[in-house]
């Protein structure tokens, strides 16, 4: 998000960015919080892993969408309604519950902690330092990628892989 569809916020809504996103935002927390009972109980009577799979095609959505459909304004609300779609199962804590279930009851308190320290950590290396490297710091090679968003977009897909 923060190398393409952020940019392409600014791009095309411009002045408005703010306020389209915050309606986007309060948007996605509405779905989110409707239907994240009802999966997060269906991720309890169905198989796990088909669950955090759901999961997962909801949560990388909106940069396949922006990796099939393109660099446009089109693609960019397009990208928006993948992201209040998927945000659907994202409220239910699948990852948190597929721990619990492989975890004995006796390790849960060290297995959280070590779910929540690797998440930040994933999230921090994948995310904040690129973002760092190229938004920052400028590295050489930042303008070829600022000019190819598209490689970040594979870098999303293959994250999700």
């Amino acid at each position: 998000n923060i190398f393409c569809i952020s940019v392409l916020q600014g791009e095309f809504w411009g002045i408005n960015q703010a306020s389209y996103s915050s309606i986007i935002g309060v948007i996605i927390n509405i779905i989110a919080t409707v239907a994240g009972g009802p999966f997060g109980r269906m991720s309890d009577k169905i198989d796990r892993r088909i669950a955090f799979m759901i999961f997962a095609v909801g949560s990388f959505l909106p940069s396949w969408v922006m990796l099939f459909m393109g660099m446009d304004e089109r693609s960019l609300w397009a990208c928006q309604v993948a992201l209040i779609l998927g945000s659907a199962p994202t409220a239910a804590n699948v990852p948190m519950a597929m721990l619990t279930d492989v975890t004995p009851p006796s390790d849960r308190e060290i297995a959280t902690g070590a779910y929540f320290a690797f998440s930040s950590f994933v999230s921090f290396v994948f995310n904040a330092v690129p973002a760092l490297l190229f938004n920052v710091l400028n590295i050489p090679g930042s303008a070829t990628l600022k000019q190819n968003p598209h490689l970040f977009l594979y870098y999303s897909f293959a994250l999700a892989a």
